[in-house]
Parts: structure tokens; sequence; C-alpha cells
């Protein structure tokens, strides 16, 4: 996902090519709409690291749930919610919002309108955005507000207020699913070594509730 390359994919990877040099790694980066497991169920890919967008009831042949990616709603400085360190959805109900569109990212748009809708409120994603630039030029000159993942927060340029979204079911799984029968000798070492920079990672990084 090109989502998970700038929150610890980088890192990890660079870690493991340094510790284990002889074993090569090819890397697939697939669209936001793309977030399933099926390279892994059809033997196209050895591993995946998926952001989850529901509980996933689709069956994987394996599963780890590593991180737990809170959502945060973002506002620009001055904006009457800008002093607020926490809200809940049921007070974002119908505020304009901008989001990316449901046909270039549908998993993300579907995620929240059901996140709202579990709350009895409206998700108004009234503001289309291309991209991230997008969304927080369009966030700093005021066309609306957007929710955005933690992850995030580290890039957000000046200008910009984070908020808590208080309620306990807004966030996203991040996950590793890999297919146990696979022939790759290298794949169970590689889960191995991804659950313990998974676990440092979290100890560095409070935010990142445990599941």
């Amino acid at each position: 996902s090109p989502t998970l390359i700038t929150f610890f994919m980088y890192d990890f990877l660079l870690e493991f090519s340094k510790k284990y040099p002889y074993i090569k790694i090819n890397t697939n980066i697939v669209e936001a709409n793309d977030q399933d497991t099926d390279r892994v169920k059809t033997g196209m890919a050895d591993v995946s690291f998926l952001i989850f967008w529901n509980e996933m009831n689709t069956p994987v042949v394996g599963k780890n749930i590593f991180f737990k990616d809170q959502c945060y709603l973002i506002v620009p400085e001055g904006h009457p919610l800008a002093s607020r360190e926490s809200i809940t959805i049921e007070e974002l109900s119908g505020l304009p919002m901008i989001y990316f569109s449901k046909k270039g990212n549908n998993l993300a748009y579907s995620y929240f309108e059901s996140l709202f809708a579990r709350h009895q409120s409206v998700y108004n994603a009234e503001v289309v955005a291309d991209n991230m630039q997008s969304l927080l030029f369009k966030v700093l000159s005021g066309e609306g507000v957007s929710l955005i993942s933690r992850h995030v927060l580290k890039s957000l340029p000046k200008g910009i207020r984070a908020v808590e979204i208080a309620n306990e079911d807004a966030y996203r799984n991040i996950a590793v699913v890999w297919d146990p029968k696979s022939n790759n000798s290298c794949l169970p070492l590689f889960i191995e070594e991804f659950s313990r920079f998974a676990r440092r990672y979290k100890s560095c990084h409070p935010l990142d509730r445990e599941t």
C-alpha cells in the first residue's frame, strides 16, 4: 500500500536487507482499491501488507494485525474546532468533508460512510481532492475539514491542527497476510523479523494501539 510506505515499510525493509543481504526482496506497490488478499491466495505474492478498512471477513490464509491506526480530524488553525483535544463522529455529522473520490478510493469512502452510519451520523464527503497534497491545500484554504490516519500527522504543514476522534471504533487495522503453505523458505524468517520490528516500533510510538 502507498500509505504504508511512509508509515514503517522504509524502515523495516532497510533494516531487514542490512541484516539479511543474501535474501532478495521483490516489492510491488498497489493502488488503494486493490487492498485485498487475492495476490497471496493465488500465489502471486508471498506476503502482503494491507490496510484493513473493516474487520476483514474475507477468509485469508494467514493474518496478523500489528497496528491500529487511529483516525484524526484535521482543520485549519482558527477553525471553531481547532481548540478541541478530541471530538466524536456524532459531532461531525453533516460537516463538509474533503476526501478522495469514491471512484479513486472506494475502500476509504465506504469505510468512513460505514463509520458515520454506525453512529447515526452523515458522512458528507462534499469536496473531492485528487491526492494528499491537494487535500491539505483544501483544508488550509477553508474548503472543508478532513479525516486522516494518525501516521500522517508527522507530515502536516503549518497551519493545520489535528483533533483526535474519540470513538473507539474510529481506526483501521494494519496487517500482514501470508500463505503458511508457501514453499518460500525465507517467508517464516521474514514474518518473524517483522514481528520483532513491530514490537519495537510500537514501544517507540505509543499512539499505535495494541491489538
